[in-house]
């Protein structure tokens, strides 16, 4: 009898840890708080094959706020094309901003080694003449394979916890 439950539990350990972990890594996670700059925090994004982890930080001196994306694609059969500010606009204390990223991924039928590559970071910059307390950010992924282009779409709200 002893011998069975073990087994048992640790199938049920593995599907508890299963489960949390594609929990954590399907929406938002989290935020990250405090630098010089007053403003610095993040959220995570899951686009189509790749996770995005966005942070914001809020530069005084240049007015601006500026967003690092890092782009960890699942092979290096995926490269980014290009990442710009779509459109934004800052309403208060509330900067609403649409960020594309543009990459290219395998076509169909093609075949990558399954080799988890670095993280590709990338900045973007968006003029703001006073810190927000809130940034409503939306990231749209474009992603070409072959002859196809995919859209994924995520929109996180990254603000003051207090």
């Amino acid at each position: 009898m002893a011998r069975a439950i073990v087994p048992i539990m640790a199938i049920i350990v593995l599907a508890v840890l299963l489960a949390l972990m594609l929990l954590m890594g399907l929406g938002v996670e989290g935020w990250v708080e405090g630098e010089e700059t007053g403003m610095k925090r993040g959220a995570v994004c899951r686009l189509g094959p790749l996770r995005v982890t966005i942070s914001s930080s809020y530069d005084s001196r240049n007015a601006s706020v500026t967003l690092v994306y890092t782009i960890q694609p699942p092979n290096p059969c995926y490269k980014l094309i290009g990442i710009g500010v779509n459109k934004s606009v800052l309403a208060g204390n509330v900067l609403r901003a649409v960020v594309d990223i543009r990459m290219e991924g395998p076509a169909e039928g093609t075949y990558c080694v399954q080799v988890l590559p670095s993280p590709t970071v990338s900045k973007v910059s968006i003029p703001a003449v006073s810190k927000p307390d809130t940034i409503e950010l939306t990231t749209r992924l474009f992603l070409v394979k072959g002859d196809k282009t995919e859209t994924h779409s995520c929109t996180v709200v990254i603000g003051d916890q207090h």
